[in-house]
């Protein structure tokens, strides 16, 4: 993809598509591809997390994550940083980075990505847009990109593709620093020319 939209709903059913409000070229030092995104709202303002391409630093994939900013989800969004918050010179990094996804823990404000069966995550500061430590393994057997962390009733619960291709699975926590118990698949691999068959 080139850019990423917004559609609004009151219903679920019937959605309002507001177009084209982000693409890659958003951000002056990325060449190509919209890749998934996060979009949160802190400080009055939502903060949309994504990867593209980088126009020159390209060490491994050559993937980068940008923040994008914007007063509503319509836009209009702007580059936040002027220049990636990730990228293949990142200490840490992994060599696919995609897949951001924020978590608020607290006060504390986490970043998670990663692909190619590596997952980082890294603390951000309350300003959203700078790194407040340095990035560290997620610590997920089995994962392989998609990283999504939610918390309910005190437990840590992190969904994950895992395998290529990919099933969905999950693994819970007491903490959100582990241990993880890997808990299962959630979403399994379905063959639709194998099921049109079964009929």
């Amino acid at each position: 993809m080139n850019d990423w939209h917004v559609m609004v709903t009151d219903d679920m059913e019937n959605y309002h598509d507001y177009g084209a409000v982000l693409s890659y070229k958003t951000f002056k030092w990325a060449d190509a591809s919209a890749f998934a995104g996060h979009c949160e709202y802190r400080n009055g303002k939502f903060y949309w997390y994504v990867a593209v391409h980088h126009g020159s630093i390209k060490q491994d994939e050559g993937f980068a994550i940008g923040v994008a900013v914007a007063d509503h989800p319509s836009g209009p969004w702007t580059d936040a940083l002027g220049h990636a918050l990730i990228t293949d010179l990142t200490e840490n990094d992994v060599k696919l980075n995609i897949d951001p996804a924020i978590f608020y823990d607290g006060d504390d404000i986490w970043l998670y990505w990663g692909s190619w069966s590596a997952g980082r995550r890294v603390k951000l500061k309350e300003n959203m847009i700078e790194l407040a430590s340095k990035p560290e393994d997620i610590g997920i057997k089995d994962f392989f990109e998609a990283p999504w962390m939610h918390k309910f009733r005190g437990n840590y619960y992190f969904s994950y593709a895992s395998g290529y291709p990919s099933t969905t699975n999950y693994s819970m926590a007491p903490t959100i620093n582990g241990p993880w118990t890997q808990k299962g698949v959630i979403n399994a691999l379905r063959n639709p020319h194998r099921e049109r068959f079964r009929k």
